[in-house]
């Protein structure tokens, strides 16, 4: 804090003078003081927030963000963290801080340096997805592994409807088997990746890939040869990419069927019938 008077000299001798003003006082400004905690967080492709410790006395804070240290851009600003948009992807950035205890910027603190950071690189796209293992309840999906993936995103639907039934899928694999599908429909499904758990960093989706389950079909051709007394043999032709085959048969009229399931051939001969007695059989098949 300073004192100070003026009084007035009348002549060039020092002796014709008036008296002296009462005294002021006056009392320099504090240095303003250097931000601190300057941290950031929520780095992404294209935006990251730059945040900093508050000054009571701030009037507001100063922040330059460059690529290259030499081109930099400035946002003015009371808030202590300002969010950052529009970066460029894959980037690195140095930024600095300044704050300014005066609304004329005539007590401003040093320029502080943040830490460097750098913008993600953006996730890619799946590659290769292929259908495989078609059958009429399901169907494998599978696509080219993306070496910074957290996850993958899969979607799937009806062909004609308008909603995505989405599946996570782990980073460690890249096929998933999509069950309880309808015979003989046609489906489409896609795929994007995440490298991050929060979907904040995801790929584009993959083109639309549509693949059609299989039809049920009966069996056809059913015979019964080598009828005997006690045995005949039930014939059936043979069904595309069936699993296995059912077979029940009961005597005609009677409400009971004795079943015979996991039939892998497409024949099968029945012992134990009683002789001279009505039968009635049927096949099925199992996918």
């Amino acid at each position: 804090t300073y004192q100070w008077q003026v009084q007035v000299m009348c002549d060039a001798s020092v002796d014709h003078h008036s008296a002296w003003t009462s005294t002021q006082t006056f009392t320099t400004l504090n240095p303003c003081a250097n931000p601190t905690g300057l941290t950031v967080t929520n780095v992404t492709t294209n935006s990251a927030t730059l945040s900093w410790v508050g000054n009571f006395a701030a009037d507001h804070y100063t922040l330059s963000y460059s690529i290259d240290g030499e081109n930099w851009t400035e946002i003015v600003t009371t808030s202590t963290s300002v969010n950052l948009s529009g970066l460029n992807n894959s980037t690195t950035y140095q930024w600095q801080l300044m704050t300014s205890c005066m609304s004329t910027d005539d007590n401003n603190s040093d320029v502080v340096a943040g830490v460097s950071f750098t913008t993600e690189t953006p996730c890619a796209l799946p590659q290769n997805t292929t259908t495989t293992n078609i059958l009429i309840d399901r169907a494998t999906v599978s696509w080219d592994a993306v070496a910074s993936a957290d996850h993958y995103n899969l979607q799937t639907r009806e062909l004609g409807t308008d909603e995505w039934v989405e599946i996570y899928v782990p980073a460690n694999l890249t096929s998933k088997i999509i069950y309880f599908l309808s015979p003989d429909v046609t489906y489409e499904w896609r795929v994007q990746s995440s490298c991050d758990a929060s979907n904040e960093n995801v790929s584009s989706f993959t083109e639309v890939v549509s693949f059609t389950t299989l039809p049920t079909e009966g069996v056809t051709d059913l015979d019964v040869i080598n009828i005997m007394l006690d045995r005949a043999t039930i014939t059936w032709g043979a069904v595309d990419n069936a699993h296995h085959y059912d077979l029940r048969i009961k005597v005609l009229g009677s409400a009971e069927w004795t079943n015979i399931s996991n039939i892998i051939t497409t024949s099968r001969t029945i012992y134990g019938l009683s002789a001279s007695t009505d039968y009635e059989v049927e096949v099925r098949t199992s996918y």
